[in-house]
């Protein structure tokens, strides 16, 4: 079995020579301190851990418990654990004990218990993705599971540039924009850019969030096209938009693009209505393209 080990690691320089002194936390309602061996509500295989008499050794385990939760790893809730950088973890599971939560059934229990208590230290994050500076002092780093990520998002990023690159055409570069304006607003697409530049923007935005650009497939995700539809209405500015809300003439249509669209589908003469608009309309980047060339009007 392959050998899986995490590492803790500080970006704080306060603690990357001198360890940081820590304790578990009491928590108040379960009347226990939060050692990673403790009972926790609600979680079922946690029930059978140890209480604080047991943390403290003052009551022995017996049977099966005993074998779960050696005596040399209990964590003593008055004890200062300290938190070292770079300090190792070894979790590998014996054979057949995958996924196990008791700490006697790891290669190193001692190990694996100072993970568990880890994992209740809130200057510790689970990971340097969820790190946030102020409120951690450390992280987690697990080759792993970083692996697995990183091979997650090549994926994400290689199928979202495949969407782009085979399923939008050059004049739909501007319907995906739009989208991803809506969906992404911190990815704001200058619209009176010329088409190479909006498809450079589309595949920064593959970059930023390969899975949003994913659910902008229509085929995929059907809705999109209803959302389109009202997006193309707004850029073409068919309906107007005053004190926070969109109208139609002195018709009230909603607040955001989907309310706009739940009024649209409710009624079905102003949907055909705003078909035909659609149809017969130049959107205002159509009237002056920096490139100076017009496309193909959409049906």
């Amino acid at each position: 079995m392959e050998t899986r080990t995490i590492e803790i690691i500080s970006k704080d320089k306060r603690y990357r020579m001198t360890p940081y002194p820590s304790r578990p936390a009491f928590h108040t309602k379960w009347n226990t301190y939060l050692t990673g061996q403790h009972v926790e509500p609600g979680i079922p295989e946690m029930q059978d851990f140890l209480s604080v008499n047991e943390m403290q050794k003052k009551d022995k385990l017996t049977g099966v418990r005993k074998d779960h939760f050696p005596m040399d790893c209990i964590i003593n809730p008055e004890d200062v654990l300290l938190i070292t950088h770079r300090d190792k973890l070894n979790l590998t599971p014996k054979p057949g004990k995958e996924g196990s939560v008791y700490p006697g059934d790891y290669e190193n229990p001692n190990d694996f218990a100072k993970y568990r208590y880890f994992l209740y230290q809130d200057v510790i994050a689970k990971d340097q993705e969820s790190y946030n500076v102020g409120k951690h002092y450390f992280y987690m780093h697990d080759k792993v599971v970083e692996a697995a990520r990183s091979l997650s998002v090549r994926d994400l990023k290689f199928r979202a540039e495949e969407f782009i690159r085979k399923n939008v055409s050059v004049d739909q570069y501007r319907e995906l924009a739009l989208l991803l304006n809506y969906k992404m607003p911190q990815m704001h697409i200058n619209m009176m850019m010329t088409d190479l530049e909006i498809q450079q923007a589309l595949y920064a935005a593959v970059d930023k969030d390969p899975q949003m650009v994913l659910k902008c497939d229509a085929e995929k995700n059907p809705h999109v096209k209803k959302e389109l539809f009202v997006l193309n209405i707004l850029d073409r500015k068919l309906i107007s938009f005053s004190n926070g809300s969109y109208f139609d003439g002195g018709k009230y249509l909603g607040t955001t693009v989907d309310q706009v669209l739940e009024t649209f589908e409710k009624d079905e003469l102003l949907m055909a209505k705003f078909g035909k608009l659609l149809q017969g309309a130049e959107t205002p980047i159509e009237k002056k393209k920096p490139n100076g060339v017009k496309p193909e009007a959409k049906s």
